[in-house]
C-alpha cells in the first residue's frame, strides 16, 4: 500500500489528512493503525517506510496457510 503515513512531525502527511478530512470525508492514518487494520486482517509481518517522495509505503506479508 502506498499512503502518506500520518506523524506529528509529518507536515505534509498533516495537510494531506487536512485535506481529505475536509473534501472527502476520508483520513490518513498512522503506521500503527495501519498495523492494526493489516494484522486484523491476517497479516503477520508488517513494515513500515518513510519514503521522502510524495507516498510512504507500508508491506504486509501474509503467510499462505
Amino acid at each position: 500500500m502506498a499512503e502518506k503515513l500520518l506523524s506529528d512531525t509529518n507536515l505534509s502527511a498533516q495537510m494531506q489528512n487536512l485535506n481529505m478530512l475536509v473534501v472527502t470525508e476520508g483520513r490518513e492514518r498512522t503506521a500503527e493503525e495501519y498495523a492494526g487494520l493489516l494484522q486484523a486482517a491476517g497479516f503477520q509481518h508488517v513494515e513500515h517506510r518513510i519514503t521522502g517522495a510524495p507516498l510512504d509505503a507500508t508491506l504486509g506479508i501474509k503467510d499462505a496457510r
